[in-house]
């Protein structure tokens, strides 16, 4: 765990560093709440869960000689918890990229699992949608993800609000 928080922080202090340059970093901050879809779970905890994190974009592609979309090749950490219960799904990503700022984002990696007397490491898969409203300086996303995970019992849907730097 302080592993994962450790490279969390290097990332997010990598991003801001970049932020100084001209253009946007490869970091999007968000926020929001998460939705655990099995009933059991939030008997046990409560309906609706805060959740938090980040991506970081590792790699711009181009696939194809279209210039209306873009990819890219990121990295995605989540923080989704309710009382005792919470998931960290740590993610490699690929996200397209339109130019009307709509955009669709997958991955696929690990969840670090906790409950009470219990502490797992388990598959984890991510699929989403969001915008992206370029105003100023720094974007404002929207984003809905669905987020599948190795204990089902952890497995929700996410809406988020974040901000690039």
């Amino acid at each position: 765990m302080k592993k994962l928080m450790t490279i969390a922080g290097v990332l997010m202090i990598a991003g801001t560093s970049f932020a100084a340059a001209p253009g946007l970093s490869g970091l999007n901050l968000r926020l929001g709440l998460f939705y655990p879809t099995d009933g059991d779970t939030r008997d046990f905890t409560s309906d609706m869960w805060f959740t938090g994190g980040f991506d970081y974009k590792l790699k711009d592609m181009a696939m194809g000689n279209t210039s209306q979309m873009g990819y890219s090749i990121g990295l995605s950490v989540d923080w989704q918890e309710s009382d005792e219960v919470r998931a960290i799904p740590v993610l490699v990503t690929l996200t397209s990229q339109s130019m009307n700022g709509i955009y669709w984002t997958g991955g696929a990696g690990v969840s670090f699992n906790h409950a009470p007397g219990y502490n797992k490491t388990k598959f984890s898969f991510m699929f989403g949608a969001g915008y992206e409203w370029k105003s100023g300086m720094n974007p404002i996303s929207f984003e809905v993800r669905y987020f599948g995970n190795g204990d089902s019992e952890l497995s929700g849907i996410g809406a988020y609000v974040g901000f690039r730097i």
